[in-house]
This record gives C-alpha cells, sequence and structure tokens, in this order.
C-alpha cells in the first residue's frame, strides 16, 4: 500500500531503507555446497527435506553469511543513491512525437480539416508577435537556449565531463538572441542570464 502523495517517485526514495527491508524478509540466499544444490534439484527431496537442509546451512556459521550482509542497512547507500533529470538529447524521434500530438489535438479540437494545422500555426505567430513581439521562431530559439542551460545545470551538478560543453552553447545561443530580444521582459533571457553570471561569464 502506498499513501496519497503529490511525488511518488521521491516518496519511494525516501523509503528504499524499508523497501529493501521487505525484499530481503521475502527472498533469502542461502549458502548451499555443490552436493547439497544436486540433491535438492535433481533427486525430487520432499518439502520437508529441501527444508531440513536449508535450515542446517543456515545455521552453519562456517559458511558465508551473505544476506546478514545484505540485510543490514545504514542509510550509507542512500546518500549515494539521488534522482536527476537525463541530459536532453535532441532526437527526431522526439519530433516527430511532438508534430503527431500536434496534429492530434488539433484534429480533436477543431475537425479534420487540414487547413487547421495552418491556421492555428497562424493563429500562434500572432500571438506570439502581439503579446511577446516574438516569431514562432524566436519562440523555437528560446525553448533551444532554456534546454541548453538545463543541460548545463546537470552536468554541473553531477560534475560530469561531456563531451559538449552545454554552458558555451547556452552563452552563444544567448547572445545572438539578446542582441535581437534584448529589450524583451523574456523570462528565459533572465535566467539564462542570471546562470552565466553565476558561473562567471559575461551575459550582459
Amino acid at each position: 500500500y502506498t499513501p496519497k502523495t503529490d511525488d511518488e517517485v521521491t516518496f519511494h526514495f525516501n523509503q528504499l531503507d524499508k523497501l529493501w527491508k521487505l525484499g530481503t524478509d521475502k527472498v533469502e540466499w542461502v549458502d548451499l555446497t555443490n552436493d547439497e544444490v544436486i540433491r535438492i534439484c535433481e533427486n525430487g527431496l520432499k518439502s520437508n527435506s529441501i527444508r531440513s537442509i536449508f535450515h542446517r546451512a543456515k545455521k552453519d556459521t562456517s559458511r558465508v553469511q551473505f544476506w546478514d550482509i545484505v540485510r543490514f542497512w545504514d542509510n550509507k547507500l542512500a546518500d549515494q543513491i539521488s534522482r536527476y533529470e537525463a541530459v536532453r538529447e535532441a532526437k527526431v524521434k522526439t519530433a516527430h512525437k511532438y508534430v503527431k500530438a500536434f496534429v492530434g489535438a488539433t484534429y480533436k479540437a477543431l475537425g479534420s480539416n487540414p487547413e487547421n494545422l495552418l491556421n492555428v500555426v497562424f493563429d500562434v505567430q500572432r500571438s506570439l508577435k502581439d503579446f511577446d513581439n516574438i516569431t514562432l521562431h524566436q519562440y523555437g530559439e528560446l525553448k533551444t537556449l532554456s534546454n541548453f542551460v538545463e543541460n548545463a545545470k546537470i552536468i554541473e551538478k553531477l560534475e560530469l565531463n561531456p563531451i559538449n560543453d552545454f554552458t558555451y552553447k547556452a552563452q552563444d545561443k544567448y547572445f545572438a538572441l539578446y542582441e535581437q530580444l534584448g529589450s524583451i521582459d523574456n523570462p528565459i533571457l533572465k535566467s539564462t542570464k542570471s546562470y552565466l553570471e553565476k558561473r562567471g561569464l559575461n551575459a550582459s
């Protein structure tokens, strides 16, 4: 039974010691000899005889008490386990999925006239121009910039050494967009500037 929680993944990570104990209580490893394994597997022993073999093996202190080792939990492992967002990679399959999602959502809302697809794109372009004073292409570039920054934060947090340095990719994209949109009160530009300044990079 899992209590109601807003973040089930975090809940389960916080309960790892209890889940481990539950698992080791239900499953057990016993140090059997080769002869005992053969007797159990090939001789068709009755369940009582098999239980006796396991019981004697568990009581034999000269055997490896492996299960007593793995059953022990002192939360040292918990400090080494963490959940993190994977670095987001550019994937054509992901783009295909979003295109299909867009088509499906548009048809579901407006019907199956193919002109609806273009109408939605034009409406979004007008909305971006009227309210944010940016083009649809610039909106896409801002999302790309946001992606670079998030990847850079993940890499910094995990102390990775990636082939591509997303921090400098973010910096280059930021400078290019700032020249176009510097006067725009955009949250992505603001957060990127703050991040780059924190890294000691010139974001002005």
